[in-house]
């Protein structure tokens, strides 16, 4: 572990393939929780599983696998939003 943290350090092209490569373990994480949850049958080992697997995606690979998050400014009732600017005299 030492040594790879080393090149990590070291050398970028090094470190970009490994970038590369824990974004695909991501995705391979996706693929294994689909199978998990299709053949092992004990239902709390498969929970466990799964959930961290999802935990551990999401951090690889934030973009693909985080939580979705979305903000949206609206007036009442869902209507536009009304801006207005008063001034002190």
């Amino acid at each position: 572990m030492q040594t790879m943290y080393e090149w990590l350090r070291k050398h970028d092209e090094f470190r970009d393939n490994y970038a590369r490569a824990r974004e695909d373990q991501a995705d391979t994480f996706a693929d294994e929780m689909c199978d998990i949850a299709e053949y092992d049958e004990d239902v709390q080992r498969a929970k466990l599983k799964i959930d961290a697997r999802k935990w551990v995606a999401s951090r690889m690979k934030p973009k693909r696998w985080g939580d979705r998050q979305q903000l949206e400014h609206t007036g009442a009732g869902g209507a536009p939003l009304n801006i207005r600017v008063e001034y002190d005299d």
